[in-house]
């Protein structure tokens, strides 16, 4: 008599289709994974944007106003040094296009923030890489600020960006109220994905 033979390990047919599930779980786990991740960087936007609106509040307590809102090189002049003022460029290039005014206002609200001790108190509590003095290239981006009568001053200038690099825009809209911006994931601006905060 012929004795039973038993099979061991898996049939090709076996072992394709136990493959298949595997390829399938891994696809699957990795478009979860992407969407975490989205999603983790737009809650981290999200608190950068609260902690800078608590920060425009504390200037405001101290100052009665809020940060000037600067959308220019010519803006920035005048709100850091009123009409006789001049700011060049020593080193590194400004952001053009579409980002070159939320950088703007951006540099801007670092500078004034940076003012109030207070304000700047509350502002320290940002993760570094949402602070950034680097132009498009990775260059530092340094400027001789120019206030007469007080001697011209060398200094980085320094933006808040959004994880994806782009600068925070800020202004102020309707009764005076402060509204901060991030471009989004797509880094463009005026998009449905964009961040606003009021």
């Amino acid at each position: 008599m012929f004795a039973a033979h038993r099979q061991l390990g898996m049939t090709l047919a076996e072992v394709l289709v136990t493959l298949a599930i595997v390829l399938i779980l891994i696809g699957v786990m990795s478009g979860v994974g992407v969407y975490l991740k989205k999603q983790s960087e737009i809650r981290l936007v999200e608190s950068t944007l609260e902690v800078l609106e608590t920060a425009l509040g504390q200037y405001y307590s101290d100052y009665g106003a809020y940060v000037p809102p600067v959308t220019s090189k010519q803006e920035f002049e005048t709100a850091v040094c009123g009409s006789e003022g001049t700011v060049t460029f020593l080193q590194g290039e400004h952001l053009q296009g579409e980002a070159e005014k939320a950088a703007w206002s951006s540099e801007a609200l670092y500078y004034f923030l940076n003012r109030s001790p207070a304000a700047a108190a509350i502002v320290s509590s940002l993760m570094e890489r949402m602070i950034s003095s680097k132009d498009a290239s990775g260059k530092p981006l340094v400027v001789k600020i120019e206030c007469p009568p007080s001697e011209p001053v060398s200094t980085d200038l320094v933006r808040f960006v959004d994880v994806w690099g782009m600068p925070i825009g800020y202004m102020l809209v309707e009764n005076q109220l402060p509204v901060l911006i991030s471009a989004g994931p797509d880094k463009k601006f005026d998009t449905a994905d964009d961040i606003i905060h009021r």
